[in-house]
């Protein structure tokens, strides 16, 4: 379970824990910093045309495409892309391929897709933000600092002190129940990516078990050490790491509860797919530090080469 290809891109999300230390400087006070961000606003909407006004909370909320879903709540649960802009119109961070590579942030080995992600996590801004719009929608929010990073910034993004940002985004689901849309995607992936026919077993705790060739002898216990070869990829296809020979001891070794199901399953020589729903693998956080995203399943394919 070492060699995870690394995600990468939760050194690029919007962070919750602002610990940096303020960049302002010692000789200019807080109401002169947020005088100059006012001023540097103003001249932003002025040279580009926005005269929408502001929220009550001074969120600018520009949207692009209304969308035709439903409205998220702060509990749910929302899929989204985003691409993040200075006031120079700049793009520091995005989960888009493309933007990515159009501005110089893509980095090889870094996976770019939608964040899952729950509403309530957000800064308010975002969360605000979001709240107004509809599910397939599209927009820009213009969140002052006071909505957003804050009189620290982000240093780790360039985002100096008391700063306004621009945050254009997609909101792809809006999800009530993480859980049912899991179990969801994952009979999908089933009916689209397994071959028919194959002995499919689902765990109590969801994690799926579906034998591709079987085995033989008994099933591993614990103090055996099972050696196995396995890859992982995400539902869309992925790949999170490619084969690699792992051995492990049941009961004594530390792993994610999903792989540890799957393998006491399998017996010596059998190839199968074991498909770990999020709630028996890295949960709702992110996985530091291999930086697998929230949310995640995982399908491992694994050979079981030797029980002993």
């Amino acid at each position: 379970m070492k060699n995870y290809r690394k995600f990468g891109f939760y050194g690029m999300i919007l962070s919750l824990s602002l610990l940096a230390f303020s960049c302002k400087k010692a000789t200019i006070s807080d109401a002169e910093y947020t005088t100059i961000e006012a001023d540097n606003l103003q001249k932003y909407l002025l040279s580009h045309h926005i005269t929408v006004s502001p929220t009550s909370s001074g969120l600018y909320y520009l949207p692009t495409d209304t969308g035709n879903g439903i409205k998220p709540i702060i509990s749910d649960v929302i899929i989204f892309t985003y691409s993040l802009r200075l006031e120079n119109d700049s793009v520091i961070a995005t989960n888009i391929d493309s933007v990515a590579k159009r501005h110089n942030l893509f980095t090889e080995g870094l996976f770019y897709i939608p964040f899952e992600y729950r509403l309530k996590w957000w800064f308010t801004g975002m969360q605000e933000g979001f709240q107004l719009m509809h599910e397939s929608g599209k927009a820009s929010f213009i969140l002052p600092s006071q909505l957003a990073y804050g009189k620290n910034g982000y240093p780790s993004l360039n985002v100096p002190a008391f700063t306004t940002i621009i945050v254009d985004v997609e909101l792809i689901k809006v999800i009530h129940d993480p859980v049912a849309y899991e179990k969801t995607q994952m009979d999908k992936f089933v009916t689209d990516s397994i071959p028919a026919g194959k002995v499919n077993e689902v765990l109590d705790s969801g994690v799926y078990h579906i034998i591709d060739t079987a085995g033989t002898g008994a099933l591993p216990v614990n103090s055996n050490v099972v050696d196995v070869i396995y890859s992982a990829s995400l539902l869309n296809g992925m790949v999170v790491t490619g084969k690699t020979p792992y051995s492990y001891t049941l009961g004594a070794t530390s792993i994610i509860a999903g792989f540890d199901q799957g393998i006491r399953r399998m017996k010596k020589g059998e190839y199968a797919w074991v498909i770990i729903p999020y709630s028996q693998g890295f949960g709702e956080q992110a996985a530091y530090p291999i930086n697998l995203p929230p949310f995640t399943t995982l399908v491992y394919y694994i050979h079981v080469v030797n029980i002993r």
